[in-house]
Protein backbone atom coordinates (compact mmCIF):
# COMPACT_ATOMS: atom_id res chain seq x y z
CA UNK A 1 0.00 0.00 0.00
CA UNK A 2 0.86 3.50 -0.61
CA UNK A 3 2.10 5.82 2.00
CA UNK A 4 -1.37 7.28 2.79
CA UNK A 5 -0.33 9.29 6.69
CA UNK A 6 3.20 10.22 7.77
CA UNK A 7 1.70 8.14 10.65
CA UNK A 8 2.61 4.37 9.88
CA UNK A 9 0.87 2.52 12.34
CA UNK A 10 -2.23 4.55 11.32
CA UNK A 11 -1.36 3.64 7.47
CA UNK A 12 -1.49 0.03 8.51
CA UNK A 13 -4.88 0.88 10.42
CA UNK A 14 -6.64 1.95 7.68
CA UNK A 15 -5.45 -0.54 5.36
CA UNK A 16 -7.15 -3.09 8.04
CA UNK A 17 -10.19 -0.99 7.56
CA UNK A 18 -10.39 -0.42 4.35
CA UNK A 19 -10.65 -4.58 3.89
CA UNK A 20 -13.31 -4.66 6.63
CA UNK A 21 -15.07 -2.14 4.58
CA UNK A 22 -15.06 -3.91 1.60
CA UNK A 23 -15.46 -7.31 3.02
CA UNK A 24 -18.67 -5.89 4.46
CA UNK A 25 -19.76 -3.94 1.73
CA UNK A 26 -18.22 -6.18 -1.01
CA UNK A 27 -19.31 -4.31 -4.66
CA UNK A 28 -20.90 -1.40 -3.20
CA UNK A 29 -17.85 0.15 -2.22
CA UNK A 30 -16.70 2.54 -5.09
CA UNK A 31 -13.69 3.91 -3.17
CA UNK A 32 -12.56 4.67 0.28
CA UNK A 33 -11.16 8.49 1.02
CA UNK A 34 -8.69 10.26 3.45
CA UNK A 35 -10.62 13.47 3.98
CA UNK A 36 -9.87 16.41 6.93
CA UNK A 37 -6.23 17.20 7.81
CA UNK A 38 -4.30 14.23 6.89
CA UNK A 39 -5.86 14.16 3.02
CA UNK A 40 -4.99 18.01 3.47
CA UNK A 41 -1.26 17.57 4.32
CA UNK A 42 -1.63 18.88 7.99
CA UNK A 43 -2.05 15.70 10.09
CA UNK A 44 0.32 14.08 12.58
CA UNK A 45 -0.06 11.54 15.69
CA UNK A 46 -2.45 13.80 17.59
CA UNK A 47 -4.83 14.69 14.85
CA UNK A 48 -7.98 12.52 14.33
CA UNK A 49 -8.20 11.05 11.03
CA UNK A 50 -11.63 11.65 8.84
CA UNK A 51 -12.75 9.45 5.74
CA UNK A 52 -15.64 9.03 3.21
CA UNK A 53 -17.01 6.00 2.28
CA UNK A 54 -18.34 5.77 -0.96
CA UNK A 55 -21.08 2.84 -2.22
CA UNK A 56 -23.11 2.45 -5.12
CA UNK A 57 -26.33 2.60 -3.06
CA UNK A 58 -27.68 2.98 -0.02
CA UNK A 59 -26.37 0.77 2.54
CA UNK A 60 -28.60 -1.67 4.12
CA UNK A 61 -29.50 -2.17 7.93
CA UNK A 62 -27.68 -5.42 8.02
CA UNK A 63 -24.23 -3.79 6.63
CA UNK A 64 -25.03 -1.32 8.79
CA UNK A 65 -25.72 -2.97 11.97
CA UNK A 66 -22.13 -4.92 10.67
CA UNK A 67 -19.97 -1.33 10.15
CA UNK A 68 -21.05 -0.39 13.65
CA UNK A 69 -19.59 -2.92 15.46
CA UNK A 70 -16.66 -2.64 13.10
CA UNK A 71 -16.50 1.16 14.87
CA UNK A 72 -17.33 -0.27 17.89
CA UNK A 73 -13.88 -2.43 17.27
CA UNK A 74 -11.59 -0.12 15.95
CA UNK A 75 -10.24 1.94 19.59
CA UNK A 76 -9.31 -2.02 20.18
CA UNK A 77 -6.76 -2.34 17.48
CA UNK A 78 -3.14 -2.23 17.94
CA UNK A 79 -1.45 0.99 17.25
CA UNK A 80 -1.10 4.41 18.37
Amino acid sequence: MQSTTPVFDLNDLLADFVGHVKTILGKNVVGVYLTGSFALGGGDAASDCDFLVVTTRSVRSEYECALRRLHEQIPDWPGY
